[in-house]
């Protein structure tokens, strides 16, 4: 009896090491959090084009304090280093802002299907908030991010005021409306077997334009600058680039309601122009 309670004794405990060894790491030994902060300022480097991890912890704290969600469901989706004004590259309409090359950041944080765009000092112990920009609202098809650098082929004598180009889509049609500075609206259609030439659509006051730009400046629409809209379940939707000035955004159209208000506000305004 002795020998066979040894016996079992001893495959017994056999089977307890061998089901030891064979279970994953992480499961006979938790992170610490010092390890799990490590993880995630590394999760953070490689995905946010070199923004410096103590930035980002600080942009999720605000957030976290701000729209009261944890910053554990917060991701750093992009972030670029940018060059400020005094004013962040935040100006109030008409407003003056100090002219200083202050280094920073933008950043887009990503959580609970919202987004916000943070603008940031070098090491982030100043930041505000792009109201104007961020999706505060659940948008469950739309993303945000950061436009392609411009390819230089617009003509820089050229006085236009605003524009609008759309392109894409099952046709792969590109349309490309201008309003210049003298009123005139023209519009040309590039399609893979169609190059029209620029044609006259509409012609304008001088009164109307002006007002049409003022409305535009008091929408913010310099904050919306190398932003894009988007949808990654949508390859054959259509983007529409607008520009006016140094400020270039770029949306998907069939999405265009869940933008952000000011920016919608701006592209009703150019659609009752036209």
């Amino acid at each position: 009896m002795k020998t066979l309670l040894q016996r079992y004794s001893a495959v017994l405990l056999a089977g307890t090491v061998l089901f030891s060894a064979a279970l994953p790491q992480a499961s006979i030994s938790a992170k610490t959090p010092a390890q799990i902060q490590a993880t995630a300022d590394k999760e953070t480097a490689n995905s946010s084009n070199g923004l410096p991890a103590a930035v980002a912890r600080r942009v999720k704290r605000e957030i976290a304090r701000t729209f009261r969600i944890p910053a554990s469901q917060l991701k750093i989706s992009a972030a670029q280093a940018r060059t400020w004004n005094g004013c962040f590259g935040l100006p109030a309409p008409n407003a003056f802002c100090t002219m200083i090359a202050l280094p920073g950041w933008q950043v887009i944080v990503t959580g609970q299907q919202r987004s916000w765009v943070y603008h940031t000092n070098q090491n982030g112990s100043q930041l505000r908030l792009n109201q104007t920009a961020s999706l505060t609202n659940p948008s469950p098809r739309l993303q945000l991010g950061f436009t392609t650098p411009e390819d230089g082929t617009s003509n820089p004598e050229e006085p236009i005021v605003f524009q609008s180009v759309s392109e894409g889509g099952i046709a792969n049609i590109t349309t490309i409306t201008k309003l210049n500075s003298e009123g005139i609206v023209t519009r040309q259609t590039i399609a893979p077997n169609i190059r029209s030439t620029p044609v006259i659509v509409k012609r304008l006051t001088r009164e109307q334009v002006n007002t049409f730009l003022e409305q535009v400046r008091q929408q913010r629409f310099d904050h919306l600058n190398r932003l894009r809209y988007f949808s990654d379940r949508g390859a054959d939707f259509d983007t529409i680039k607008l520009t006016h000035g140094n400020t270039a955004i770029e949306y998907a159209n069939p999405l265009h309601n869940e933008l952000p208000a000011q920016l919608k506000e701006v592209i009703e305004l150019w659609q009752k122009l036209l």
